[in-house]
């Protein structure tokens, strides 16, 4: 049975997925029998979550994991009882979980639920987890923390302009970040360190500054992001998120 759910997953029929899981589920539990496998709650809950049905969701990726738990070698080495296969597969439904604890906004789940997937520091933690915990972080205004995975984010990932935008947010200084980029990379793409510098610029509302670092970009290029920096500052502002004073003097004045 989790081999036809398996292929049914790999050939992208999500919707056979979760009709077929859904009705082995209710006919096992009316009928007593053995509790479905954690495969057919990841595949379904993994098909839900598709259909943006977090919620549902979310009760399956549980039971998946209350599943796993129970099932972890007692006898592994590994701190937890887990062997590193099922650290890594655990990690990954409690990633997804938390993916969907934040579509629905339960933003304080999703950090509980990613805490868990760094208590064991020789797990192997996803990039995509630290991303998410460095967001719920910054969301709730604990910038140290979220700095601190932005950081680690920004690592193992140079080219993650998402975590590189959350650390100029908080107030990292752009020098701080390139540090933390190897030079290879800022050789390789040398629009990078110009972009972090114009975008620190653009977070401290230094609208010349920022237009003067992209002139140095190919004239397409520079063109391009000062109207994307332009849309961003008035899309904020509209929103209520700018901090800077006037928008009389935004950056398109300064084109």
């Amino acid at each position: 049975y989790d081999f036809e759910m398996e292929k049914l997953w790999s050939c992208g029929l999500t919707d056979s997925v979760s009709f077929v899981s859904d009705i082995e589920l209710h006919t096992k539990f009316s009928s007593h029998q053995t509790v479905p496998s954690c495969v057919t709650a990841i595949r379904l809950a993994d098909s839900l979550s598709e259909q943006n049905r977090y919620l549902e969701a979310i009760q399956h990726y549980q039971m998946a994991i209350r599943q796993m738990k129970s099932a972890h070698n007692p006898t592994a080495r590994d701190g937890g009882g887990q062997t590193e296969e099922e650290r890594m597969k655990d990690n990954d439904i409690r990633l997804r979980l938390a993916t969907c604890q934040y579509k629905m906004k339960h933003y304080k789940s999703a950090i509980e639920t990613l805490e868990e997937i760094f208590k064991h520091p020789k797990g192997n933690c996803p990039v995509k987890a630290t991303a998410l915990c460095a967001a719920l972080h910054h969301r709730f205004g604990r910038n140290r923390i979220a700095a601190k995975y932005y950081k680690d984010v920004v690592r193992q990932c140079p080219l993650a302009v998402e975590a590189i935008n959350g650390l100029l947010q908080i107030g990292v200084k752009s020098s701080e970040i390139l540090s933390l980029i190897p030079p290879d990379i800022l050789t390789k793409h040398s629009w990078l360190s110009v972009w972090v510098e114009a975008t620190e610029q653009m977070e401290l509302c230094q609208f010349k500054g920022a237009v003067t670092l992209l002139q140095s970009l190919p004239e397409k290029v520079a063109m391009a992001w000062t109207m994307l920096f332009g849309t961003t500052l008035i899309s904020k502002s509209n929103a209520g998120m700018s901090h800077c004073p006037s928008l009389s003097c935004n950056i398109f004045s300064c084109l």
